[in-house]
């Protein structure tokens, strides 16, 4: 009787790139129960006045890029395309704040809007507002051609546990954490979300954060992304 042999080219079939997608997808699933677990942290703490935020100096255009990177995997496997555009006034511009929580913002949207979306783009910009002395005002808007928010949802959106219809709860899954989170950490920056939609046409989430500026590279440090 003749034996079967495994064929070496298939016992060879680049196990590294089929372990490098696993490794991506928990990746992946490790961020976002780690967001989960922070966003509830995180509304406890800033609910008893217990979250400050930190003053580190780092360049916003490459600490941004940075958070979008993981992301931009995410919007990749949906097949949609994913724009950063950063105003060429911001790139080399260096800003004192807390990387966490602005990460933690940054994340929670952009996830938000690519698990709403189904096919189209999702958009990251940042736009230079006014600059004056050391402060620099940063618009940041994050829009997608995604579902849509019907316009008496609009507010009701930020808060906890909410979500915009029952049926795209069951759809899309989601806890209502994110822009609840997103909203309450923006005040530690004094700072408000806003969001503009028309029902089935996408969403444009955007607010302003006032930055303290420093001209001293030498003590920047890149901090990484935050796990949120």
């Amino acid at each position: 009787t003749k034996k079967n042999k495994a064929s070496p080219d298939r016992l060879e079939d680049k196990p590294e790139e089929r372990q490098k997608e696993n490794l991506k997808i928990l990746q992946f699933s490790t961020l976002d129960l780690l967001s989960l677990i922070n966003n509830v942290l995180d509304f406890n703490k800033i609910d008893s006045d217990k979250l400050e935020l930190e003053a580190v100096s780092f360049r916003l255009a490459e600490f941004v890029e940075n958070i979008c990177f993981g992301l931009r995997q995410k919007a990749n496997d949906k097949e949609l395309r994913f724009i950063l555009d950063i105003d060429s006034r911001l790139e080399e511009t260096h800003i004192v704040s807390d990387p966490t929580r602005l990460s933690q913002v940054i994340y929670n949207l952009v996830s938000n809007a690519i698990k709403f979306t189904d096919k189209g783009s999702i958009t990251v910009k940042l736009e230079r507002v006014n600059k004056t002395g050391n402060r620099v005002d940063v618009l940041f808007s994050v829009t997608d051609t995604g579902i849509g928010i019907r316009e008496d949802r609009h507010e009701t959106i930020f808060e906890m546990f909410a979500q915009a219809e029952s049926h795209i709860t069951r759809k899309y899954g989601g806890t209502g954490l994110g822009l609840a989170i997103v909203k309450q950490v923006l005040t530690l920056f004094n700072s408000s979300i806003y969001v503009e939609s028309t029902y089935g046409s996408g969403a444009r989430f955007f607010f302003t954060i006032s930055f303290a500026t420093t001209e001293d590279a030498t003590r920047t440090n890149i901090p990484a992304p935050a796990d949120n």
